[in-house]
C-alpha cells in the first residue's frame, strides 16, 4: 500500500535538515539521459536556497548539459520516500565524482511504502509518545495498530495529535503481548492520517537510531518473526 501527503513548508524544511544530517540517498530524474535511469547520490548541505547532491552513479550525460534543467526526485529515509521538484543550478566534477547544486524545494510530498510485514493485534497495546514542547516534555498515549521492525502505526485522539509535527523525532515506550520487555525507541513522525470519522488520527512512525539500541531491535525482530510465522501457519491450516 502507498499513499502521498503534501507537507507544509515548515515540515519540509525539517525533513530536508534531517536528510542532510543523515546524508540520505537521493534519486534524481531528468529528461536528459532518462534512458540511463535516475541519477543516484547523497544529499548534502547547501546555502539558504539550495541543497547539494554528491553524485554516486553515472549520469549518462555531460554534467554541464544539466545546468538549468528541471528535475524530479525523491529522498529515501527508512520506510519513507519524500518526493520533490527542483532545477539544477550548477555542477562540478573532480574527474571521479560529480556534485550538483539544486534549488531547495519549498515543499515535499511523503510517499510511504511498507517494506515489512506488519503484525496486527486484536487487543491493542498502549504506546507512550513523548515530545518536546518548548522547555517541557509532553506525553500522549495512543493505541498500537500495527508494528514492523522498521516502525509502527499508532492511533491517537484527534486533539492529541495536533501538537505533533511531521518530521519531528519523538520517544516511544511500549510493550507487546506475551513478552516481558519494555521497548523504548526514538521515532520520526512520517505522516498523520485522519480517521474515517475525524475523531482519531493514525500516526505513521519510523524507528530511528536503532544502532543505539541494538539488543532491543534484535528482540523485536525475533518476536515479530515468531508472530508472523505463527500467523502464516494458522492461515495455511485454514
Amino acid at each position: 500500500m502507498s499513499f502521498a501527503i503534501e507537507l507544509n513548508e515548515r515540515q519540509s524544511n525539517r525533513i530536508l535538515e534531517q536528510a542532510m544530517r543523515r546524508q540520505a540517498e537521493v534519486m534524481l530524474e531528468t529528461k536528459l539521459g532518462a534512458e540511463n535511469g535516475p541519477i543516484i547520490g547523497e544529499i548534502a548541505p547547501g546555502q539558504a536556497h539550495t541543497i547539494g547532491l554528491k553524485i554516486k552513479s553515472d549520469p549518462g550525460v555531460l554534467l554541464d548539459s544539466l545546468i538549468g534543467v528541471f528535475a524530479e526526485g525523491y529522498i529515501q529515509m527508512g520506510e519513507c520516500r519524500y518526493l520533490f521538484s527542483t532545477h539544477i543550478i550548477d555542477v562540478a566534477s573532480d574527474g571521479r565524482h560529480g556534485r550538483m547544486i539544486l534549488a531547495r524545494p519549498q515543499t515535499l510530498m511523503v510517499l510511504q511504502r511498507r517494506r515489512f510485514w506488519r503484525t496486527q493485534y486484536a487487543e491493542s497495546s498502549d504506546v507512550e509518545i513523548s515530545y518536546e514542547a518548548g522547555p517541557l516534555t509532553q506525553t500522549v498515549i495512543g493505541a498500537l495498530c500495527n508494528i514492523s521492525p522498521g516502525g509502527m502505526a499508532v492511533r491517537l485522539k484527534g486533539t492529541q495529535a495536533d501538537s505533533l509535527l511531521i518530521g519531528e523525532t519523538v520517544r516511544t515506550r511500549f510493550e507487546l503481548p506475551n513478552l516481558n520487555h519494555v521497548f523504548k525507541f526514538d521515532a520520526v513522525l512520517c505522516n498523520k492520517t485522519p480517521g474515517a470519522e475525524g475523531e482519531a488520527v493514525l500516526l505513521g512512525l519510523q524507528f530511528a537510531n536503532l544502532d543505539r539500541n541494538e539488543q532491543a531491535e534484535v528482540l523485536l525482530r525475533s518476536y515479530l518473526h515468531g508472530e508472523n510465522r505463527t500467523t502464516a501457519d494458522r492461515e495455511a491450516g485454514e
